[in-house]
C-alpha cells in the first residue's frame, strides 16, 4: 500500500505486518497531492505540490528509489495515471494542462490544454493506453475523451458538466464514473450520455471499481459504500464518526478495499485541519461480494 500526506513524503507499507517498507521524501515540496500503482504494482507514480523540483516521479517499490523524475509545469499535481502496459505516464496540473510523458525516456509525448483553470478534476488512461479520459471542476468542460494519436478530442460526454472532482475506469475499459461532491455519474465509454446516478449524502471524494467492472466503491468522508452499477443499489455500507473514508483504492484482485482520511484544507492556517481519523485501514470485502464478483468474472471468462 502506498501512502502519501502533508508531512512532504511517500510511504509504501506492508499490508500483512503493517509495518513501514520505504519512505520517499519530497523535499522542497509541500505536500504530496496524488499516488498512482502501476498496473504490474512494481512502480508508484507522485505527484506534487508547488516546487522547483520536478513534481511528477516515478517510484520504484522494490529498491526504494526514485527510478525517474518527469519536469512539468509551475503548478499543482492534481491527478496523476500510468498507462496499463508502463510505457506512459500522465498528470493533470494547474493551471489546466495534462502532460503526457514517455516513462522510461522522459519525453514529453503529448500536451492537452483545457483552456480553463482547473482546481480539481482527473485523469486517466483507457486500456489501449493511447485514449485518455479527462475531467475537471468546470461545469463547462466536464468529461471528455482525447486520443493521444491524434491529439484530438474525439467524444464530450452529456450531463458530465458538473463540478466533477474525481474520474475512475472500469478495468476493461467499457464504464467510467465521474464524482462531482452530490452524486456519481456513471457513463459508457461507447455513449455520450449517462446510463445511471448515483445519489451521495454527503461528499464523495474518490470512487473506484471492483475488478467485475459492475460494482463501484464511494468514499463520503464518514460513509464507505459499494454499489451494483446495473441496479444502481448499494450492496454494503460502512458508516464512521470521523472523516475515515476520503481516499479508497481497490486491491487487483478485488478482495481488499483500503481506506485513508483526513481532514481539510486551510488556506489561512495553511495546515490540514478537521476530526479526520489520519490511519490506513485495509478492508476485506464481504463474503457474499467476494463471491459475487468470483462468479460475475467466471460468467464474463465464459462467454
Amino acid at each position: 500500500v502506498a501512502s502519501s500526506a502533508v508531512d512532504k513524503t511517500v510511504r509504501l507499507w506492508n499490508v500483512k505486518t503493517g509495518k513501514e517498507i520505504h519512505q520517499f521524501d519530497s523535499g522542497a515540496s509541500d505536500w504530496v497531492c496524488t499516488l498512482a500503482f502501476s498496473r504490474s504494482g512494481d512502480k508508484v507514480i507522485s505527484g506534487r505540490s508547488y516546487s522547483k523540483l520536478p513534481k511528477v516521479q516515478l517510484l520504484d517499490v522494490a529498491s526504494g528509489n526514485v527510478a525517474h523524475e518527469y519536469h512539468g509545469d509551475e503548478g499543482l499535481v492534481l491527478c496523476v495515471d500510468i498507462s496499463p502496459d508502463g510505457q506512459k505516464v500522465a498528470s493533470l496540473e494547474r493551471p489546466g494542462k495534462v502532460n503526457v510523458w514517455n516513462t522510461q525516456t522522459g519525453r514529453l509525448l503529448h500536451t492537452v490544454s483545457t483552456g480553463i483553470a482547473v482546481a480539481a478534476g482527473g485523469v486517466r488512461f483507457l486500456p489501449d493506453g493511447s485514449h485518455l479520459l479527462i475531467n475537471c471542476d468546470d461545469e463547462e468542460y466536464g468529461t471528455r475523451l482525447w486520443s493521444l494519436a491524434s491529439n484530438k478530442e474525439i467524444r464530450r460526454f452529456d450531463q458530465s458538466q458538473t463540478r466533477c472532482r474525481n474520474i475512475a475506469v472500469s478495468s476493461d475499459g467499457q464504464r467510467f464514473a465521474t464524482s462531482d461532491g452530490s452524486r456519481v455519474n456513471l457513463f459508457d465509454v461507447s455513449r455520450t450520455r449517462r446510463f445511471r446516478i448515483l445519489p451521495i449524502d454527503g461528499l464523495a471524494t474518490q470512487i473506484a471499481w471492483l475488478p467485475d467492472g459492475k460494482s463501484l466503491v464511494t468514499a463520503e468522508q464518514r460513509r464507505l459504500r459499494i454499489w451494483d452499477v446495473e441496479t444502481g443499489k448499494e450492496v454494503y455500507r460502512d458508516d464512521a464518526d470521523t472523516n475515515r473514508f476520503k481516499y479508497v483504492a481497490v486491491s487487483p484482485d478485488g478482495r481488499f478495499v483500503v481506506t485513508g482520511g483526513g481532514g481539510a484544507w486551510n488556506s489561512e492556517q495553511k495546515t490540514i485541519v478537521g476530526d479526520g481519523d489520519y490511519d490506513l485501514y485495509v478492508w476485506r470485502l464481504p463474503k457474499e461480494l467476494e463471491l459475487s464478483v468470483d462468479s460475475r468474472e467466471e460468467a464474463s471468462r465464459q462467454d
